[in-house]
């Protein structure tokens, strides 16, 4: 499971060159498109095993392309940023408020598309017997949390944020016990029996997906806490970086990704539904994220 979990984004970063003209020079005269993604991207994943998984993805690139490409995992989101800011990377790809931090030091990034899923409502949610005594997130302090293997970065960062809105430093001093089962189907089952945890925190598409295949489960289970909507991923690039034809290539072929074999089989197995264009008010949305989740100064190290 973990290796497939990796595979699913290193077929992403190959679809990112799909229609894309020769037009960056690259040594032996080759094109090249180099693409960066945040470590986040790779929850519980440790170096080998996603390094293992990308490599052979550069064969994909050329082969869906006629590029040359290089995929890069960065240590974190201003690690891929400074690189895409200067001439290291081409393409970053971003979670949304990793990218909203990225644009703050380096305000010369900007949005190329975003990567959605339109069947379930970006948000983090915390979850409790339908039947505990539970009433606010206070009341969890020195419980014990599910944080399902795998969990989405924007799930644990949130927990994190109700937590050191109670005063504690994070989820990990706040509750008695953070465990980490091995999916969210199990978590959520035993959160439904109240055998381990009092609560969970899932993304929602976990929370889709469980209620999907467990309708009775769900109904079992309550939402304590949820998140405002989540900006989803973002596909960056740097202003003056590539040429506007480049651009449109590239927002042309991540638009009509679901529309190709090739492009509806990734997209299901990376539990998106598609690239939408940059909305107006995206602005909006990276300051609303920011509020979210703002940078900490571990964040800017």
């Amino acid at each position: 499971m973990r290796r497939a979990t990796v595979i699913r984004y290193a077929f992403l970063l190959s679809l990112l060159a799909q229609g894309v003209g020769p037009t960056l020079p690259a040594a032996g005269g080759e094109s090249s498109l180099r693409v960066g993604m945040v470590k986040t991207l790779f929850p519980d994943m440790n170096d080998g095993l996603i390094r293992l998984a990308i490599d052979p993805f550069v064969g994909v690139m050329r082969e869906t392309s006629g590029l040359g490409g290089e995929l890069f995992v960065g240590r974190d989101a201003l690690t891929v940023a400074a690189q895409l800011s200067g001439e290291e990377l081409d393409l970053g790809v971003f979670h949304g408020f990793e990218f909203a931090w990225a644009q703050q030091k380096y305000p010369t990034l900007r949005p190329l598309m975003l990567a959605v899923d339109a069947r379930s409502e970006p948000r983090a949610y915390v979850l409790v017997p339908k039947e505990a005594t539970v009433s606010t997130f206070a009341d969890l302090k020195g419980k014990a949390l599910a944080v399902p293997v795998r969990t989405k970065e924007t799930a644990r960062l949130f927990v994190d944020r109700l937590s050191r809105r109670e005063g504690a430093a994070g989820a990990s001093a706040y509750f008695g016990t953070v465990a980490h089962p091995a999916n969210i189907e199990s978590a959520l089952d035993d959160l439904r029996d109240g055998k381990k945890y009092q609560a969970a925190v899932v993304n929602g598409h976990g929370l889709a997906f469980y209620k999907d295949l467990k309708p009775g489960a769900f109904a079992r289970l309550r939402v304590l806490e949820q998140s405002e909507p989540l900006t989803p991923l973002v596909v960056a690039y740097r202003k003056g970086r590539l040429n506007d034809r480049t651009l449109g290539q590239l927002r042309e072929g991540l638009r009509k990704a679901h529309a190709t074999e090739r492009g509806a089989a990734l997209l299901k197995t990376w539990q998106l539904t598609g690239f939408e264009e940059v909305p107006a008010n995206f602005d909006q949305r990276l300051a609303a994220s920011s509020k979210q989740f703002p940078m900490t100064v571990s964040n800017k190290e």
